[in-house]
């Protein structure tokens, strides 16, 4: 457990997207929509709706150890509105949004109590739309899928293939990703991607294109620019993956990055990353200045950032 709340921590990313082009962080990456998404808070796991103008995300306690929350903000007038906790979270430990290509299904990670037990690790769960529009009650995905290990970060391509990552002993040796066929109704045995992504190094949180054509990945393996770093992987015509690229500076730096996910209209690439007040001073700071460094946005904790996707990934 304590290996995957380090993770989690970790883990824990011409429509008018805001960012804040002002406050560039060091690789040349924009910090996104500060004071609304990207506060002093810890923010990971973004993921919008088909149309582009609703954002999921997570809240996380400052360490990523003990609580989340799955919270939303929808574009009004140009500018992102004050987050809100998603009506179906708010009472035990939720993370890693994501919504369906078709925007009908919301599937999120909980550890939140099944069949009236308790529960240590994170399941896979999701929520529906009504004809209102409204989300439902959470539900508990049923077959193969979740074991006795944590299922996180869960996405559903266009097919109704369900990604996933996961620490488990068949694994290479450390997180995986996952995925599993859409089947009856259910989900098939979950099957490891293989080496044209996974590692003996973690491979967590991810984005995957709904065609499956790319995923871009975190990870922590050797020759990094960080803590963890951005990936990215296409299929080939035998639909396997691809070898690995690292994004490079304009995505990495020195701290962890992780979350990724694309606007719907592919123009941006968001992520999260942990850099912080460090990373940019040119000289000692007062005591003043300190606080102040500790209690802003860019204390170090979890925030959003944004680059040109096109520039980040090359040709899609």
């Amino acid at each position: 457990m304590r290996e995957i709340r380090f993770l989690l921590a970790a883990s824990a990313l011409c429509l008018p997207f805001v960012f804040n082009a002002g406050q560039r962080a060091q690789t040349g990456a924009s910090l996104f929509a500060e004071g609304v998404v990207s506060t002093a808070d810890h923010e990971s796991n973004a993921s919008f709706s088909p149309d582009g103008r609703t954002l999921y995300f997570t809240k996380y306690d400052r360490a990523g150890q003990s609580f989340s929350a799955v919270v939303y903000t929808e574009l009004r007038r140009g500018r992102w509105a004050e987050p809100r906790v998603a009506p179906f979270s708010g009472l035990h430990p939720d993370s890693h949004p994501s919504v369906s290509p078709d925007g009908r299904r919301l599937y999120f990670s909980s550890s939140r109590p099944v069949g009236g037990r308790a529960k240590r690790d994170f399941d896979i769960w999701y929520a529906e739309r009504d004809a209102a529009g409204r989300w439902g009650e959470a539900r508990r995905v049923e077959g193969a899928v979740n074991t006795e290990a944590n299922e996180l970060a869960p996405a559903v391509t266009r097919d109704g293939t369900l990604y996933f990552w996961s620490v488990r002993p068949e694994g290479k040796g450390g997180a995986d990703i996952y995925r599993a066929r859409a089947e009856g109704g259910r989900f098939a045995a979950p099957e490891n991607l293989g080496d044209g992504v996974n590692s003996k190094a973690n491979e967590t949180d991810f984005y995957v294109a709904p065609d499956e054509s790319l995923i871009v990945f975190a990870s922590n393996r050797p020759g990094g620019e960080g803590q963890s770093d951005l990936y990215v992987s296409r299929r080939g015509a035998g639909a396997a993956w691809g070898e690995p690229r690292n994004l490079g500076g304009a995505v990495n730096s020195a701290a962890a990055e992780g979350s990724p996910a694309l606007t719907p209209d592919g123009r941006l690439l968001l992520f999260a990353s942990t850099r912080g007040p460090g990373d940019r001073l040119a000289r000692r700071v007062t005591y003043r200045e300190l606080r102040a460094m500790l209690t802003g946005t860019l204390n170090g904790f979890g925030n959003f950032y944004a680059v040109d996707a096109k520039e980040a990934l090359g040709g899609r």
